[in-house]
């Protein structure tokens, strides 16, 4: 994400960059505003707390939410860019998007489906493995729910593989690949003589399962066997994480190859970069091809080494996007075969004998640059803003269709002799009087309370069923006809009490951005959306008339009524309907 920032920033965009502090992690960002919100107490025991609250009730998110509202302005801004692991922090990104009623795009990385056995999440819990499962697919299927359910309504999704894209336009058709990348100005062709022939692996193996080197390990004892190689000029280095240290080096001492291998820690940037030009062979590792093996993994180590043009050898094939991607571009190759191992090492060691390095001449590295990531992502920014609309909040009943949905709705399906005689009671002036005397000192809508019981026998399929069939035959020849016009090109969120069965039906038709229906409370929708335009026949939404920037009034027979609620507004247009409502 920094190197984003950084050739965004040279393209004259003003970036702001809201993430959480990593403990140890001095991120310094010199090409845009940096704010991290510190979470994480360094009390073991309060870290515990506050991860056990973030996964229970999301708590990190409440909090980083409160702290970029604190810190940022939203009218400053044309867009919000949120690159995530799967969830945090799209749930803020989202709601400040809402709230400014600008574009959302969501950047996804690795997502939850990519891993088919255990996650990430599951090797950080120590539990009997059916509770762990359990615990985890619970947690995980949440937070697909919640990541699907904004990234529906997001303006645009961009992912790093062919895999990823795939998946996420089953969710949003509008699903851009933008591959990782490498710096042009850090990564270059270099041609370093070197006295020893290196192999170098740099980066994570986390187990022996999803970057498994055993293929490469065989490979090198068969040729140390066959005596095609020797210690003295052949030198393979590993720096992985401290925790499989111990176990590759065990594995190394087993087959013998102790003499060839150089296994320690992580090392400084600069130095994994010196050790990349000065390589012979950059290996990269992943799991082999099976039902339970990671999807779409792009490390970026391919672009790395693509970008210095250092021959890669990736053990074994995926069979995936990154064996086909190395095809591609011809930047070494990827395989399951020991003897193509052996081969491929021993074709690079006479490269190197020759000329005292190697060079993998690579095709189209280009289009992996960060400058190339820059620019398509300046394209999707530039397609979003110029052509963004303020959302247009849509009333239902009165307001698209001549009617009370809702009662004209369970009026047309529920024919029981009780159901007629509570609603005949609701239509004399003392049932009218307790209605509103509840509703307005309790906000109980009694007679809405006791119709929606008589639903209860049927399922969710059905009501929507004869929801639609009401849409067709009862409301479609009740349509304001100038309501609809109003709404061709627009971005229509529809916000009605309606029932959800019946929001759905009309959703259907109108394809709108988001739908709150059923208990909405219209003032919670104040805090929902800062910036839209509004639709709407009922005087209830005057604070939501009042915040809009621009709105459309349907009246009937109440514009005397209207015109004295509205006199001091200058954003009003009157729609005049036919007929009087009730």
């Amino acid at each position: 994400m920094t190197q984003l920032c950084k050739y965004l920033n040279l393209d004259g965009w003003d970036i702001t960059l809201v993430t959480e502090q990593i403990a140890g992690d001095n991120y310094i960002v010199p090409h845009c505003r940096f704010l991290a919100m510190p979470y994480y107490s360094q009390s073991p025991f309060l870290h515990q707390i506050q991860w056990l609250s973030d996964k229970l009730f999301s708590r990190k998110e409440h909090c980083l939410y409160r702290f970029a509202k604190q810190n940022i302005r939203l009218e400053d801004f044309t867009l919000i860019l949120c690159s995530t692991f799967n969830l945090f922090p799209l749930l803020t990104a989202a709601k400040l998007a809402r709230e400014a009623g600008i574009p959302l795009i969501a950047d996804l990385r690795d997502i939850t489906e990519q891993w088919n056995a255990d996650s990430y999440l599951a090797s950080n819990i120590h539990l009997p493995h059916k509770l762990k499962r359990w615990l985890v697919n619970t947690y995980e299927h949440k937070c697909i729910r919640q990541r699907n359910t904004i990234l529906r309504t997001a303006d645009a999704i961009t992912t790093i593989s062919p895999w990823h894209q795939r998946l996420l336009q089953s969710i949003n058709p509008n699903t851009h690949l933008i591959y990782n990348g490498f710096d042009p100005e850090i990564y270059t062709t270099t041609s370093v003589r070197t006295s020893q022939y290196i192999i170098s692996y740099i980066g994570r193996l986390y187990d022996f399962h999803s970057r498994n080197p055993q293929l490469f390990l065989e490979a090198v004892k068969e040729l140390h066997r066959e005596r095609q190689i020797n210690s003295s000029f052949l030198h393979i280095e590993f720096h992985i994480e401290h925790d499989m240290v111990i176990a590759l080096q065990e594995r190394v001492d087993q087959l013998g190859l102790q003499d060839y291998f150089h296994i320690s820690g992580y090392i400084r940037r600069k130095d994994a970069l010196s050790l990349l030009q000065h390589s012979a062979i950059s290996l990269l590792f992943v799991a082999a091809p099976s039902l339970n093996a990671p999807q779409g993994v792009m490390t970026t180590k391919f672009f790395e080494a693509l970008g210095c043009e250092k021959p890669i050898l990736c053990v074994p094939s995926d069979e995936g996007c990154l064996a086909q991607t190395i095809r591609e571009t011809n930047a070494g190759i990827a395989t399951s075969d020991i003897e193509e191992i052996k081969a491929f090492i021993l074709d690079k060691y006479h490269e190197w004998q020759q000329n005292g390095y190697t060079h993998q001449p690579v095709t189209n590295k280009e289009q992996f640059s960060r400058r190339r990531q820059a620019e398509q992502f300046e394209q999707l920014f530039l397609s979003l803003t110029e052509g963004h609309q303020r959302p247009l909040l849509t009333d239902i009943c009165w307001t698209l269709y001549r009617s009370n949905t809702t009662f004209d709705f369970l009026d047309s399906i529920i024919a029981a002799p009780r159901y007629r005689r509570m609603r005949r009671f609701f239509t004399t002036r003392f049932g009218k009087y307790v209605n509103l005397l509840l509703l307005k000192v309790f906000r109980i809508d009694l007679q809405r309370t006791l119709a929606l019981r008589y639903t209860l026998h049927w399922d969710k399929d059905t009501l929507l069923d004869k929801a639609r069939t009401f849409c067709s035959t009862y409301l479609e020849p009740r349509k304001n006809e100038e309501v609809f016009r109003i709404l061709q090109g627009r971005q229509i969120i529809l916000a009605s009490g309606t029932m959800d069965a019946i929001a759905q039906a009309v959703a259907e038709q109108l394809q709108p951005t988001a739908v709150h229906s059923s208990h909405l409370l219209k003032h919670h929708l104040l805090d929902m959306y800062c910036d839209f335009d509004i639709i709407t026949d009922n005087t209830a939404d005057l604070p939501l008339i009042r915040k809009a920037h621009y709105a459309y009034i349907v009246v009937y027979d109440d514009l005397p009524r209207w015109k004295k609620l509205t006199k001091d507004l200058q954003n009003t247009e009157f729609i005049h309907a036919d007929g009087t409502k009730y």
